[in-house]
Parts: structure tokens; C-alpha cells; sequence
């Protein structure tokens, strides 16, 4: 039994730092109607929406919360994160008392430690040197970018020093959790236990509207039932959390992680 094991949570983080921004809409800190600037240092791989906005475009925090679930975009993620502040968001979480956490950072600064471990020169990477790298496919043409950003030969950065890259990475803990304190944070909001019975309804249904992970658990669902989740992809890892609805509106949770 792994429940307790932690696993990378890739873009299930974001499920917190959506109930981190509730939060804040909660207390009227905030508002969904507010307005960020999306700028040309913002720019993320991976981001299926906000890619295409033209830079000093103002985007509304429901539009980002949208697509930050629905889209998984990570422009929108780092966006939101940075406008809340990581402490805040570990904060938000450390208060929910489940025990199985790790602490949550940004999407870029993810990968900027995993390329740290790959050389240390890479800290002079700027965001749009980080997207370059990471939208050019396969992994073999990746690194060979790497090593023209570094002033060094083609394969100086090997496939194995990636795998390695990574496995350090993970070992750190950054974004990572166990699938049982996955599904119970996951319990609570379909609780109407997170936040309110409100604002836990208003995070299912922008849950319901997630457009990843056709071949996950949606693929083994009747094409009409109904789906809350959240999925993550990162090297070699994957993981789907969510909850599903069996006849007579009975919930099932899920928390997948491997």
C-alpha cells in the first residue's frame, strides 16, 4: 500500500493554490474580477492559453483560475502563485491539517531546479531561454539547446544527466504529496468542508470543466458521467486527482499518483 508513500503532484498543486486563492475571495481580499498583467517574463511552457496573449495584457483572476484547472496553463499558475505569494499558498495549505505535504513552489522555479542539478550556469537562464528548452522536442534536440545556451559542444548535457537531473530534483520534495492526503483534501471540497459549502461548489465546478487527461481516468468513465478533476504530467510521472459521480449522485473519490 503506497497511500502514504509521497509522489510527485506535478500540476495537482494546483488544486491548493486554487483553494489558497478561494481563500482570499473568501475574506475579500480578493476578487475574481481583479486584474493581473500578463508580461513577456511571464512566459511559460505549457501554457495553452495565456501563449497567445500579446504582452501587458490584463487577464482577470477567474480567467486564469479557469485556466490555470482547465488547461492546466502554467503561465496562469505562476501568475496566480506569484500574486498570492508561495508562503501564502503553503500557509493555506499547512491550515487544512492533513498531514503529507511537501512545500509547494512555482513552476518556474521548478525548472530551474531541475536544470541547476544539471549545471550550475544555468541560473542565467531567462524565462524565454526556459520555454525554448522546454517546447523543443524530442529530449535529444532539448539538450542540445542546453549546451548552445551554455557556450558548450553538442553532448555535453547527456540523456542520463537529465534522468539524474530529475531524480535529484524529486528527492527534494518540492510538490509532492501523498494520494491519500491528495484524496482527502479532495473529500473535504466535495464535503463542502474547504473554505464554505460555497466556495467548495464554485472549486468542483471549475474542476468539472477540466479539458486534460482524456486517456486517464476519464477514459474508463461512461462518456457522460460527470468529472471533477485534476491531472499532472512531469518526467516520468503522472497522476490524475479527482472525484467522479456514480447514478443517484453518489461521489467517488480518486487519488492517482505513479
Amino acid at each position: 500500500n503506497n497511500a502514504k508513500t509521497p509522489m510527485y503532484l506535478a500540476s495537482g498543486i494546483k488544486i491548493p493554490e486554487m483553494v489558497a486563492l478561494m481563500e482570499k475571495v473568501e475574506a475579500g481580499v480578493m476578487s475574481l474580477d481583479d486584474e493581473l498583467t500578463y508580461k513577456a517574463e511571464h512566459i511559460r511552457d505549457g501554457s495553452p492559453l495565456l501563449a497567445y496573449l500579446r504582452p501587458n495584457t490584463p487577464v482577470q483572476l477567474r480567467v486564469l483560475l479557469d485556466a490555470m484547472i482547465q488547461q492546466s496553463d502554467n503561465a496562469a499558475t505562476d501568475l496566480l502563485i506569484n500574486h498570492l505569494g508561495v508562503e501564502t499558498v503553503n500557509a493555506s495549505l499547512a491550515n487544512q491539517k492533513i498531514e503529507g505535504f511537501g512545500p509547494i513552489t512555482t513552476l518556474i522555479d521548478v525548472r530551474r531546479l531541475v536544470y541547476r542539478n544539471l549545471d550550475p550556469r544555468t541560473a542565467g537562464f531567462t524565462p524565454q531561454d526556459i520555454f525554448r528548452l522546454r517546447t523543443t522536442r524530442p529530449l535529444e534536440k532539448r539538450l542540445v539547446l542546453m549546451a548552445e545556451l551554455l557556450d558548450e559542444p553538442p553532448g555535453t548535457v547527456t540523456v542520463q544527466d537529465y534522468h539524474r537531473a530529475y531524480g535529484r530534483y524529486y528527492a527534494m520534495g518540492y510538490n509532492t504529496g501523498t494520494v491519500e492526503a491528495m484524496g482527502t483534501l479532495r473529500e473535504r471540497i466535495v464535503r463542502g468542508e474547504v473554505i464554505s459549502a460555497e466556495r467548495s461548489k464554485e472549486m468542483l465546478a471549475v474542476l468539472l470543466g477540466t479539458e486534460t487527461g482524456h486517456n486517464r481516468i476519464r477514459k474508463g468513465l461512461p462518456a457522460d458521467a460527470a468529472l471533477a478533476h485534476k491531472t499532472g504530467t512531469q518526467y516520468r510521472r503522472t497522476c490524475d486527482f479527482g472525484v467522479f459521480y456514480m447514478p443517484g449522485d453518489r461521489p467517488v473519490v480518486f487519488a492517482i499518483a505513479t
